[in-house]
């Protein structure tokens, strides 16, 4: 559950302290670093953010949050806490950021397949039902084999 999914059931005291243009970014979604840096926020602010905030400024403020966490010269990290603030959490960010950058660049492929194709765009999350069609479109336009042996003879 996010942030967003209890977000109009908050109680009043709650939504008072969310100022009404952060409500509209939340509201909005995909909140980008730029537009990040460009606000200041108290704690419950930024807190409600999170879930709204796109997965480059997650990472961002992930890095942010962890590189101001008390871990000086520790190691190893004999606790939880230390363990998954100096170990876990940077190591899954960098996972996570690569993870991330692979997916758009595979999606920015497909649209770029889809807009020559003459196709609108679509969600991210609808390439993996979309790839066998877009394949076959492909295929009916040209034969893939020929394609493949022209590039095996230039290299």
């Amino acid at each position: 559950m996010t942030f967003m999914d209890d977000f109009d059931g908050l109680d009043e005291n709650s939504n008072n302290r969310i100022r009404p243009e952060i409500q509209n970014l939340i509201k909005r979604g995909s909140v980008t670093p730029v537009e990040l840096s460009e606000i200041r926020c108290n704690s419950w602010e930024w807190e409600a953010l999170v879930s709204a905030m796109n997965n480059e400024a997650l990472v961002e403020r992930t890095g942010h949050a962890l590189e101001n966490c008390s871990l000086i010269g520790k190691r190893p990290f004999p606790t939880y806490n230390e363990s998954v603030i100096g170990l876990l959490a940077p190591e899954l960010l960098k996972r996570f950021a690569v993870s991330a950058q692979e997916t758009q660049t595979l999606s920015d492929i497909v649209e770029g397949i889809r807009r020559a194709l003459g196709r609108k765009p679509a969600h991210p999350l609808a390439i993996a039902d979309d790839v066998k069609e877009l394949v076959e479109a492909i295929e009916s336009r040209c034969d893939a084999l020929v394609v493949l042996k022209r590039i095996r003879e230039k290299t």
